[in-house]
């Protein structure tokens, strides 16, 4: 039967277990850091031990069920990183958001009612409603996800006020030019 782990709460079962020498503990850690390729006989062929000893080691010192904890332990930690990583990702992608609403909504207040000409009205009025709406009922997630607002929307709405303001400019570049 294999020894018991120690009582103290903050040891963990590949930490070494009371009574455990400290070659044996030694051939675990070999083993035990050998990841997906780990063996009681790859450990002692590597070590240059025999294997009989590792063996030995391996059902007295219980490595089947300490490694598996340890690997446990290691995707536990590896999941964590990865929703740390997640929501660091949301954060910044939130704060860029922001940032990009902060520019256009200064950029929309610096254009003269008079420079938008009918049709960007229209498509600024659309998206205007969509992002309310969003707002009160729906993630801008799953508008996109249902295909109400897209980039493409959103870069004709751009588009359409840049070639507004050059054909209103065109115009009143002919306007002088006709008289």
């Amino acid at each position: 039967m294999p020894q018991k782990y120690y009582d103290e709460e903050d040891v963990q079962p590949w930490d070494r277990m009371e009574r455990e020498s400290a070659s044996a503990y030694e051939a675990f850690t070999s083993y035990l850091l050998m990841g997906a390729a780990r063996g009681i006989r790859s450990a002692a062929r590597k070590d240059g031990k025999p294997k009989s000893t590792y063996i030995g080691f391996s059902k007295r010192w219980n490595w089947a069920e300490r490694s598996r904890a340890w690997d446990n332990s290691r995707l536990k930690e590896r999941q964590q990183e990865a929703k740390d990583q997640e929501k660091a990702a949301r954060e910044r992608q939130r704060k860029i958001g922001e940032l990009l609403q902060s520019k256009a909504t200064r950029w929309v207040n610096s254009v003269a009612v008079e420079d938008i000409d009918g049709h960007v009205a229209v498509k600024m009025m659309q998206l205007g409603v969509q992002l309310e709406n969003a707002a009160i009922s729906k993630t801008i997630e799953e508008l996109y996800a249902q295909n109400e607002v897209t980039d493409a929307f959103l870069a004709g709405v751009v588009n359409a006020l840049r070639e507004g303001r050059a054909a209103q400019r065109a115009m009143l570049g002919n306007v002088g030019n006709s008289e």
